[in-house]
């Protein structure tokens, strides 16, 4: 229990994508156990600020199912954005945004169907800290959405709000693993 505690004080060190594609991909597949598919009732995309991240260029980016790798540069977010962010959320290597997309259809999801798609959210933010941390990488928690990132993603798929946010990194040698 000592390790699952949240942090806001980072390394300043660089960590691998690759460590970001065994977080998600496990988390997925622990939160695949728990939801199943994701099916007619909207999907989860999981994308990433990186600030520090080996091999990248400061950037939003949206993941693929292939994870990291085939990262693609989300073109609308300025810099001072990301700036922001890191303000505002914590000043970590990586910020993991965890958004929900409805299906397209009507005008909206309904009550029922976002408060769900909010817990299923939830359920993968928690899973991707729980595996950070598995991973030896701090991180913390954050539930305050960014309309700016939903705005920033929306401008290459319409349905996406972003619902949860993830900050990891290295520990410091002050905070240990956590």
């Amino acid at each position: 229990m000592e390790r699952r505690t949240s942090v806001r004080s980072f390394a300043r060190e660089p960590i691998d994508g690759r460590i970001i594609d065994q977080v998600i991909r496990s988390a997925r597949v622990q939160h695949q156990s728990m939801w199943g598919t994701e099916g007619r009732r909207g999907g989860i995309g999981v994308h990433v600020a990186a600030y520090q991240v080996e091999g990248s260029a400061p950037g939003l980016y949206r993941l693929s199912d292939d994870g990291w790798s085939t990262r693609r540069s989300v073109q609308s977010v300025p810099p001072e954005l990301l700036a922001d962010l890191a303000a505002r959320y914590a000043d970590s290597p990586a910020l993991l945004f965890i958004c929900g997309e409805r299906d397209g259809r009507g005008p909206g999801p309904s009550v029922s169907q976002y408060s769900e798609l909010l817990v299923r959210c939830g359920s993968l933010g928690y899973s991707l800290w729980l595996e950070a941390v598995r991973l030896g990488l701090s991180g913390s928690v954050h539930g305050v959405t960014s309309p700016e990132v939903g705005d920033a993603l929306r401008t290459e798929d319409k349905h996406v709000s972003h619902l949860f946010t993830l900050a990891i990194g290295l520990p410091t040698a002050s905070t240990g693993t956590s």
